[in-house]
């Protein structure tokens, strides 16, 4: 069984933190493929992004998405290992304690997968998924270059930036990325994450 602490926020908002989630194996793969991929990535508010009502872009930060550099994602790595987000056991588990996971069963889903980069004051403005759940995955080389990064969620929670650490929660929960600041300069040592956009499709009667 995983470690997993799942919290609310005080505006009633659950969210589910998942710690050393992958083994040092699929640490090492995830890492040595975003490290593959990262010289591709769009630069900021390319790959797209949220954008504010007056059409100020809100994403600071390097991205791509997985389906813009595989044409067959299933022989990604980052693709084969996340589909353990929806292992029945670990759903039920978060299940338990909170109510989102269960819809997950109900529906067929639907998932688009975003690599960022954080590095040299990269951050991300308040801003919400437009999908029905937010899987995020933090990641970065050893040792640790950089402070900050962290995930604030709807102004009440803040999640600490933590390698092989997995966040889970609603999309339409506000949340913003606290800027990302470098110790030291060292290319490819910044905050690396993995947004799993789940989207939910009405299953045929």
């Amino acid at each position: 069984m995983r470690n997993i602490t799942v919290d609310t926020t005080e505006t009633n908002i659950p969210f589910a933190v998942i710690d050393n989630f992958f083994n040092s194996l699929e640490q090492e793969k995830i890492l040595e493929e975003l490290a593959f991929i990262r010289p591709h990535f769009a630069g900021y508010g390319g790959s797209g992004g949220a954008v504010s009502a007056e059409g100020v872009q809100l994403k600071h930060t390097n991205s791509l998405w997985l389906t813009d550099f595989y044409s067959d994602p299933s022989k990604s790595s980052i693709f084969k290992l996340t589909r353990q987000y929806q292992d029945p056991d670990l759903l039920f588990e978060i299940g338990q304690k909170t109510w989102f996971p269960r819809m997950l069963t109900s529906y067929q889903t639907v998932e688009a997968i975003q690599l960022l980069y954080y590095e040299s004051n990269s951050s991300y403005d308040t801003h919400f998924d437009t999908a029905f759940l937010t899987f995020l995955y933090w990641t970065h080389k050893e040792p640790r270059k950089f402070e900050g990064g962290d995930l604030v969620l709807e102004e009440t929670s803040r999640i600490e930036c933590k390698a092989n650490r997995l966040l889970v929660f609603p999309s339409f929960a506000k949340h913003r990325v606290t800027p990302v600041k470098m110790m030291e300069k060292a290319d490819g040592y910044g905050r690396y994450c993995i947004s799993n956009f789940v989207h939910l499709q009405t299953l045929p009667s």
